[in-house]
């Protein structure tokens, strides 16, 4: 018989799962949706399936995966999970040095609540990220940082990581009063600049299939749709 998880935390609050040498996080999908989300550190199969099992109780709603390449989803199908949303991923070289805009630094403990702000006006509910999913993003790769645009204060944002040599552009958003203005395009060249000083030779990331706005933005600035789709997977049981 398994032993016991060892839960740090009290849920709804993010929480950490472990038994032995095994790890998870979890935490609320986000602020409008109480579904929950776990992203596995190292274990095996039946630790996630247990994990899984879990947290469905403790959500009592149904328990997501992060985005998941095919390299990683083996062990999330064998604990029972399923595929629920498909995410395009496009991705370019990092080849030159890219010059930031000076209004695009990085943010501070101070930004946090507009950051979290625009990220609320800036995407669909069941897309959004909140605060608690903000920081576990940071928290995803080796490397990381928030880089901020400032514009009569906080005009957007854009959060990317890097480990291993490639670099993932994890979110990007500007207030929609921004639209248009080439905010989007300063944050991607400072993301850009970034991931270049981090020793990155590609950048990453997920997008809907059905944004179009967002799509096209990036294949402005270079990239494209690679063969590989992303899939978030949903606990079956």
């Amino acid at each position: 018989m398994a032993a016991e998880l060892e839960i740090a935390g009290r849920w709804p609050s993010p929480i950490e799962i472990g038994r032995g040498w095994s790890r998870a996080e979890a935490r609320t999908w986000n602020d409008d949706f109480p579904d929950g989300f776990v992203r596995l550190i190292r274990g095996s199969s039946g630790f996630l399936r247990d994990v899984s099992e879990r947290l469905a109780e403790l959500a009592e709603s149904d328990v997501y995966s992060p985005a998941l390449l095919e390299s990683a989803r083996r062990v999330w199908v064998r604990s029972g999970y399923a595929p629920a949303f498909d995410l395009s991923v496009m991705e370019r070289s990092v080849e030159a040095d890219f010059e930031p805009a000076p209004d695009v630094v990085p943010s501070t403990e101070h930004d946090i609540d507009a950051i979290a702000a625009i990220d609320r006006v800036a995407f669909e509910p069941f897309w959004r990220m909140g605060p608690a999913g903000l920081a576990e993003a940071l928290k995803s790769t080796r490397a990381s940082t928030t880089l901020i645009l400032k514009a009569d204060g906080v005009a957007g944002y854009a959060m990317v990581g890097a480990q291993w040599g490639t670099a993932y552009l994890q979110r990007l958003a500007v207030v929609p009063e921004g639209w248009g203005r080439g905010l989007g395009t300063n944050l991607i060249r400072g993301a850009l600049a970034w991931a270049h000083r981090h020793a990155a030779s590609k950048m990453v990331l997920n997008v809907k299939p059905g944004n179009q706005r967002a799509i096209a933005l990036y294949e402005r600035h270079g990239f494209v749709q690679a063969r590989e789709v992303a899939h978030v997977y949903r606990y079956a049981g």
